[in-house]
């Protein structure tokens, strides 16, 4: 019995020792079989929590850094381009206060002026014709090269609108400019780029040209030292809507055909041919054919990408408030945002309109986005 007793102990022992071995090695190895299963639950879990995280840094790439002031460049106070740019500052500072934004709006002498302020870091972002774009950012006609120009978007059809006295009118066409003492425009401005493109396809007509601001010009019309002057803007344009409701004074604004426009086009194809419609100016009673070119607001490529997106993301947003600006901006729609643009878009405007569904073409594409 006592050597059966010893066998069945040295047995016991034996299996609490294989058993203690297998704990053992268990611990060492990462657990039972259950074990791995509980550890890919985990990491399921933790790659599930990880999800949102990743989304929301990508969000966050559009996301301000820093606060930013941005001085903005637009026309006279009686230009079209003025309104305009204190109308969208005014919700941009209001909705982008957290965001540090602030845009402040500098009335200027327009396109020429415009573009030697953002060469000499005077300005952050203007307001420009697209024929002044092109020629800033190709260096063309004497203007500073600026490579690091960038477009916003096309902001609204600018109008060729030449105004004369109503007794100095013949025809009802541009043609009845010739021999007026006719104002242009600031010198070097994109009204004056714009008269001498049109007086070109009208075979250069013999005009004594004056270049005066268009406040200039309205005070110069009204004291009789002045017969007329080539407004340019969205319709109506302010200048235009101060001469016709001037007491004893009676003007009218020439028309232009689609014939004018296509040689227009020939000379440079940047042009197309509208219509005013009958009550866009006090006494306009029937359509008026008028040729167009688009306006824009350009930045420069500096500018931090997320800003440029969250200005045009709270833009669009107000877009009733954008259409409520003046009559020139009230047909203003995101599909016109990207008209007659002639220079690479910002890298934040690119990623905005992507964003929104659109194509941007590949010659629109910022060479820091390639």
């Amino acid at each position: 019995m006592k050597n059966s007793n010893v066998k069945k102990t040295l047995c016991l022992l034996i299996a609490a020792l294989l058993s203690a071995s297998l704990v053992a090695c268990a611990a060492q190895s990462g657990g039972s079989a259950p074990a791995p299963a509980a550890a890919s639950a985990e990491e399921t879990a933790k790659e599930e929590a990880n999800a949102p995280a990743e989304e929301s840094k990508e969000e966050s790439s559009m996301e301000i850094t820093e606060p930013i002031e941005l001085m903005m460049g637009t026309s006279g106070t009686t230009g079209s381009w003025y309104p305009v740019g204190i109308g969208l500052s005014t919700f941009w500072n209001e909705d982008l206060e957290e965001d540090g934004v602030h845009v402040f709006v500098q009335s200027t002498g327009g396109g020429g002026e415009n573009v030697q302020m953002l060469s000499q870091g005077e300005l952050d972002m203007a307001t420009l014709g697209s024929i002044t774009v092109n020629e800033a950012y190709n260096g063309l006609n004497d203007m500073p090269k600026l490579e690091n120009l960038r477009v916003m978007f096309a902001m609204q059809a600018t109008s060729m609108q030449p105004v004369i006295l109503k007794k100095c009118v013949k025809t009802g066409t541009f043609a009845d400019i010739e021999g007026l003492k006719f104002g242009v425009g600031n010198p070097g401005g994109n009204a004056e780029k714009l008269f001498n493109i049109m007086n070109e396809a009208f075979g250069n007509i013999d005009v004594e040209v004056e270049r005066l601001s268009p406040a200039n010009a309205c005070d110069a019309i009204k004291n009789g030292t002045l017969d007329g002057n080539f407004f340019t803007g969205g319709a109506p344009i302010s200048s235009i809507i101060d001469l016709m409701s001037t007491p004893n004074l009676e003007v009218q604004i020439l028309s232009v055909t689609q014939e004018d426009v296509d040689r227009m086009n020939e000379i440079n194809h940047m042009w197309n041919y509208a219509e005013l419609e009958p009550g866009t100016y006090e006494g306009l009673d029937e359509k008026l054919g008028v040729a167009q070119t688009y306006d824009m607001v350009v930045i420069t490529s500096e500018t931090q990408e997320a800003v440029v997106y969250k200005l045009l993301e709270d833009m669009f947003n107000n877009i009733d408030k954008v259409n409520a600006i003046n009559k020139s901006m009230s047909f203003f729609t995101m599909d016109r945002a990207l008209n007659g643009i002639p220079c690479p878009m910002h890298a934040g405007a690119v990623k905005y309109f992507q964003d929104q569904g659109y194509t941007i073409p590949e010659d629109l594409i910022p060479p820091e986005m390639k």
